[in-house]
C-alpha cells in the first residue's frame, strides 16, 4: 500500500522591479500640498482592500446617496412592483426641488425609465425623489427601506440615510445623509449586482422623452479613463464625492473618494490611485482546469502515469512581490481502473502564507487495467 505524502509543487515569488524616482537634496522649501480628499478607499470586487485613508469616518454622502435609491428602484422592477413604462405624476415638491435637476412642472407625467436615466446619469434630485415616492409610496417609507437594505447588505452601521437624494438639511428639512468611505465601498460592491443600473450609470449621455427628446450628460467625467465605468458622483458646496468601478487590465476594482475640495482634485485622486494599483499589483492565473498540475503513478494500469488537474480555474490580484505556494495532498500512486472526473486528492493555494483557494485534484481520462494475459510474458 502506497504512503500518503504532501507535495509542495510550486513556490513563485513575483519580483517586479519598480524604479523609484530619485529625490535630490535641495535647500529650497518644498510647499506641502493640501490633501486631495477627506477619505479614500480602493479595493477589488471580492471585498479585498488595497489602499485606504480615513475610511471609517462618517462624512456627507451628497448624491452618492442615489446609488441606494437606484438599487431599490431596480429591485422593485425585478419584483414586478413597478414597470419601466409606469408614468409618475410630478407633484409640487418634485417641481420645486433645487440642486441638480431636470426640467419639470407640476402635473407632468414622466416614465420610470426617464427618471432612472435622469437620476443615474444627470444626478437629478427631482427625478430621484420621483422614483422614491413611486417605489415607497412616500418618502419616509422609502428612507426606511434604504436603511433596512443597508442593514441587510451588511453596512447599516457604515451609512445613514435620511433622504433619497443626498440634498442637505436646509433644502429638505430632513437629516443629513452620511457614510464612510468603507460604507460606500460596500454599497458599490452591492451595486455591481444590478447590471442594468451599472449599464445606465456608465453612459456618457442619454436621451429623455417625457417632454420631447432632450439630451442629458453624465456628471462623471472619468468614464472610459483607466477602465472606469459607473458608479456615482456627489457634490455639495466645496465637497466632491465619487465612487467608480474599473476593469483596467482585467483588474476589477472599486475606488471611492469623499470630501475633495474640487471636482478636479477628486478626479485626480481617483486616477492617481488606480495607476498606483496597476503598478503595484498584477492579475495572475494560478489554476486552469484544462492545464495539468502534475502527474501520478498508475499501478496495474494500461499506462504507467497519468496527468492530474484542478477541478476549477482560479485567478486573483496579488502584489508584485507576493510569495505564492501551491500544495497538493494526494497518494504517490493509485490503482487502475481510473475514471474521468475521479477525485484523487486535494490542493491548497497560499499567498503570503494565507490560504486563498482550495479544491479537488481530478483525473481527466479513463485508464483501464493492464491486460494480465500479456503481462505474464513481460
Amino acid at each position: 500500500m502506497s504512503k500518503k505524502i504532501l507535495f509542495i509543487l510550486l513556490t513563485m515569488i513575483f519580483n517586479f522591479n519598480i524604479m523609484a524616482n530619485e529625490i535630490e537634496n535641495t535647500d529650497e522649501k518644498i510647499e506641502e500640498k493640501p490633501p486631495l480628499c477627506r477619505a479614500f478607499i480602493l479595493g477589488d470586487t471580492k471585498g479585498n482592500i488595497f489602499y485606504a485613508e480615513n475610511e471609517n469616518e462618517m462624512l456627507p454622502l451628497a448624491s452618492v446617496t442615489k446609488v441606494m435609491t437606484l438599487m431599490l428602484t431596480y429591485e422593485a422592477l425585478e419584483n414586478g412592483k413597478i414597470k419601466l413604462d409606469d408614468k409618475v405624476i410630478v407633484d409640487k415638491n418634485m417641481a420645486e426641488m433645487g440642486g441638480s435637476r431636470i426640467w419639470m412642472k407640476e402635473g407632468t407625467k414622466i416614465s420610470v425609465d426617464d427618471l432612472i436615466k435622469a437620476t443615474a446619469i444627470h444626478s437629478a434630485n427631482n427625478a430621484a425623489y420621483g422614483l422614491a415616492k413611486h417605489v415607497g409610496g412616500d418618502i419616509d417609507t422609502f428612507v426606511a427601506m434604504m436603511n433596512a437594505k443597508a442593514k441587510e447588505l451588511g453596512f447599516g452601521k457604515d451609512i445613514d440615510y435620511n433622504t433619497p437624494t443626498g440634498l442637505p438639511p436646509h433644502m429638505t428639512g430632513r437629516g443629513k445623509d452620511t457614510g464612510s468611505a468603507l460604507g460606500v465601498y460596500k454599497l458599490s460592491l452591492a451595486a455591481l449586482n444590478y447590471p442594468e443600473y451599472i449599464k445606465v450609470a456608465s453612459k456618457k449621455e442619454e436621451s429623455l422623452f417625457y417632454s420631447g427628446k432632450s439630451k442629458i450628460h453624465n456628471r462623471n467625467k472619468l468614464l472610459g479613463k483607466e477602465g472606469i465605468y459607473g458608479i456615482k458622483t456627489g457634490h455639495l458646496d466645496n465637497w466632491y464625492n465619487i465612487t467608480v468601478a474599473s476593469d483596467e487590465n482585467n483588474m476589477n476594482s472599486i475606488a471611492v473618494v469623499l470630501g475633495a475640495p474640487t471636482e478636479a482634485l477628486r478626479d485626480e485622486k481617483i486616477i492617481d490611485e488606480i495607476k498606483l494599483f496597476q503598478k503595484d499589483y498584477k492579475v495572475v492565473e494560478f489554476l486552469n482546469k484544462n492545464i495539468p498540475i502534475g502527474e501520478i503513478e498508475v499501478l496495474n494500469g494500461a499506462v504507467k502515469k497519468v496527468e492530474v488537474y484542478s477541478n476549477k480555474n482560479y485567478s486573483d490580484i496579488v502584489k508584485n512581490d507576493s510569495d505564492v505556494k501551491f500544495v497538493m495532498d494526494k497518494e504517490e500512486s493509485i490503482k487502475a481502473p481510473l475514471y474521468e472526473g475521479q477525485e484523487i486528492g486535494e490542493y491548497k493555494l497560499y499567498v503570503n502564507d494565507k490560504i486563498v483557494d482550495e479544491g479537488k485534484i481530478i483525473i481527466r481520462e479513463n485508464i483501464e487495467k493492464r491486460n494480465n494475459f500479456f503481462s505474464i510474458w513481460q
